[in-house]
């Protein structure tokens, strides 16, 4: 009897699976056709006005700084082990060049940017880690072969006109679905359907597994078919003390209003603080350390920084 009560409940799992599998693979669908249509307007200054530009300055400001300051002790730790290591291999004629080395050298941080789209994220980047003297070895991952096609033109030319910086910057765009890729393309048949799945582990997703300081997820968690699934994604892809960054420059007000206008295209609004402190123990166990609803209050807290800095000077 035990059984045949187990037959049944795989049964119903199956379906339940098999009909997930398929509106994810609809909604991706729809998704991939879309913005591969929309391409050449999210590659035109029309998608990233001139007072758009600095909210996504300082919101990237604020992901570099919360990185930096989360995975600060990992990084003393790694740093010394490095110096330890070539104090031991190198003789002391060797160890003056390699303390000039370390002088000069930045410490280099690893982001996945997700949906990146052309690169909207990119310049800023770039422009808030030469001010704070780190290095960024950046993936972006977008499901749109032509959003990849222009953010790849845009990164040739963006590294270019970075060449004279001190700075090593290195860009990587990948065409893929970001969920899939990490969990596996079967991950829905290990449980990550109802939250805390691993996915499944192989070559391919271990390659993802514990690589990145951060996973920023800016303009499009709304999009995603399956939010839990999708922090359970960006928390697998974290290092100790990683950070998930989940932003939008227009604010929640206006994911809502996409979310009324075409719910098939952004099947969900920003999470409120009480469904993200959900979603981040449901997906994977992560604490949330900073939420705002309003980018306003990002702007009024820098504004205050910046004023305190004069009163310093």
């Amino acid at each position: 009897d035990d059984d045949d009560d187990d037959d049944d409940d795989e049964d119903i799992d199956s379906n339940d699976i098999d009909s997930y599998d398929e509106n994810v693979q609809n909604h991706l669908k729809r998704q991939k056709e879309l913005f591969d249509d929309l391409s050449t307007f999210f590659n035109s200054g029309d998608a990233t006005p001139d007072e758009v530009k600095p909210l996504l300055s300082l919101l990237m400001k604020q992901v570099l700084n919360d990185m930096i300051k989360s995975s600060s002790s990992s990084l003393s730790s790694s740093s010394k082990d490095r110096h330890d290591d070539n104090d031991n291999e190198e003789n002391e004629g060797d160890d003056d060049e390699d303390d000039e080395q370390t002088k000069t050298s930045n410490p280099t941080y690893k982001i996945l940017d997700v949906g990146c789209g052309t690169g909207a994220l990119f310049p800023f980047y770039i422009q808030q880690s030469n001010k704070l003297n780190i290095d960024l070895n950046i993936l972006g991952v977008d499901l749109s072969p032509k959003m990849v096609e222009c953010a790849t033109q845009n990164v040739n030319t963006l590294l270019l006109d970075q060449r004279e910086e001190t700075s090593k910057h290195t860009i990587k765009i990948q065409n893929d679905d970001f969920v899939q890729t990490v969990l596996g393309k079967d991950y829905k048949t290990n449980k990550c359907i109802t939250g805390f799945g691993d996915g499944v582990l192989d070559d391919d997703t271990m390659n993802y597994r514990g690589q990145f300081d951060a996973v920023v997820i800016n303009a499009c968690f709304g999009n995603f078919y399956d939010q839990v699934a999708t922090m359970s994604a960006a928390a697998q892809c974290l290092k100790n003390n990683g950070i998930v960054a989940i932003t939008h420059p227009l604010g929640a007000p206006f994911v809502q209003k996409l979310h009324t206008e075409d719910p098939a295209t952004v099947p969900h609004n920003l999470p409120s603080l009480d469904l993200f402190k959900e979603l981040s123990q449901t997906s994977q166990p992560l604490e949330v350390v900073d939420f705002m609803e309003d980018v306003k209050s990002l702007v009024a807290n820098n504004n205050d920084n910046n004023n305190n800095d004069d009163d310093d000077d």
